[in-house]
């Protein structure tokens, strides 16, 4: 943050392993220093939770943000994130699926990756995770660097609402 008057003009920011865990937590995103970021990636941080980086929905302009590497369990949704794409959560301990819910209410979002999270083992999701994460994330097109089809969600959707279903017989 201490740079950040310096950083007006850059589209990305790089923080790769340098334990930068608590940012919103101890920091105010500024605004009007990033207006122009685009790309924020945060991979292998250590960053526990969600609200490290919420505040950064603020940022008009964020296209991508990648938080691989790091030890979030949830998301949550606040409004923003307004032209965000691209989540990469890859190797985290999301293990729910309300974070997927979560997920779904941004509605830019086209491309999430989240593979080695806890909700893909066998105990908890197991080989129907991944249909059942495309299936509450209505906006994605790609899904761990796989394109959906249009059957494939089609698919997913029913073979979802008929989980769903038999859950409440």
């Amino acid at each position: 943050m201490a740079l950040a008057p310096v950083l007006t003009y850059v589209e990305q920011l790089h923080l790769v392993r340098n334990n930068c865990n608590k940012i919103c937590s101890m920091y105010e995103v500024p605004k009007d220093h990033f207006r122009l970021l685009k790309f924020i990636n945060l991979e292998g941080n250590n960053i526990e939770s969600w609200d490290e980086v919420i505040e950064f929905r603020h940022l008009n302009n964020l296209k991508r943000l990648t938080l691989n590497k790091n030890r979030i369990r949830n998301v949550y949704h606040k409004p923003g994130f307004n032209e965000l794409y691209m989540i990469s959560m890859e190797d985290n301990l999301i293990d729910n699926w309300q974070s997927f819910d979560a997920l779904n209410e941004y509605s830019k979002l086209r491309n999430l990756r989240v593979l080695n999270n806890p909700i893909f083992t066998e105990e908890l999701g197991g080989p129907r995770a991944r249909e059942c994460a495309v299936a509450r994330v209505q906006f994605i097109r790609t899904f761990n660097g796989t394109p959906i089809e249009d059957s494939d969600r089609k698919d997913h959707e029913i073979g979802y609402l008929n989980e769903a279903l038999k859950n409440c017989l």
